[in-house]
């Protein structure tokens, strides 16, 4: 038999002997079968950073180099990472990946402050960044803008995190 798409199938069969009728069927669940892993290329992740590698979906099963067996991992650090993914059909293929770390990217908001009590501040972040986002959301008049007013009445340490690109983070408190 040679099925041309994924899915159950059920394949039937009878033959007559003369005096009755014989039947029996068999069940199929066909699964297209990768005939590779591809993890991409090494990368360089940034210190604060995350990393998610797909090894690709119609295996039977995966197995990271840290013993997790789902078809993602997430990672946090540099280091050599690897997947070995079994097909339904027993062959195995496998796959490494050699993340390093990139160099600090400079991001300072700069000395810390002083103010008076009824006072307001404006703090610029370093340009050349997305999505900002500052905590505590106290006396703040945006959280998810590169410049904020601050307006505390107590002290306060306000940090903020920023993205250089995708998954690779700074972070600078003032």
């Amino acid at each position: 038999l040679v099925f041309k798409k994924t899915g159950p199938f059920q394949v039937s069969a009878s033959i007559s002997n003369g005096c009755s009728i014989l039947r029996d069927s068999l069940s199929f669940n066909v699964f297209e079968s990768p005939d590779s892993i591809y993890l991409g290329p090494d990368i360089t992740l940034c210190k604060i950073s995350t990393y998610t590698f797909n090894a690709g979906s119609g295996f039977k099963s995966y197995l990271w180099q840290d013993g997790s067996t789902d078809s993602t991992l997430t990672i946090y650090l540099p280091g050599t990472y690897h997947v070995t993914a079994e097909d339904y059909c027993g062959n195995k293929y496998r796959d490494t990946v050699i993340v390093t770390q990139s160099p600090d990217i400079p991001f300072d908001l700069g000395p810390d402050r002083s103010i008076c009590i009824g006072d307001t501040i404006t703090i610029t972040a370093p340009a050349g960044f997305t999505n900002y986002n500052w905590s505590p959301d106290y006396k703040l008049n945006n959280r998810y803008s590169p410049t904020v007013s601050v307006s505390p009445i107590v002290d306060t340490t306000y940090l903020v995190i920023a993205e250089k690109s995708p998954g690779c983070l700074v972070v600078d408190s003032i």
